[in-house]
């Protein structure tokens, strides 16, 4: 199952890897950050932002990114690609 999904990733645009990619990092990011042990949470913060605003972000842009892939990927290959 993970193979058939990993090939079907690779069989999309670069711009939409990179940004599955960068969403990926900040959702585990966010993840960690939420369930850390305590000892962690100040380290993390230091990094983060309070409340891992700084994960967030790299969420959002993640999500930014694999829009941007879909729309280039529309304009360099017509409309209904």
């Amino acid at each position: 199952m993970v193979r058939r999904w990993l090939g079907e990733v690779r069989g999309l645009p670069v711009l939409m890897q990179v940004g599955l990619l960068v969403f990926a990092a900040g959702g585990l990011l966010d993840l960690l950050s939420h369930a850390a042990p305590s000892p962690w949470t100040e380290t993390l913060e230091r990094y983060l932002g309070e409340d891992a605003v700084l994960a967030h972000l790299i969420t959002l842009a993640g999500m930014v990114i694999t829009m941007l892939g879909i729309f280039a990927r529309r304009v360099f290959h017509g409309r209904h690609a």
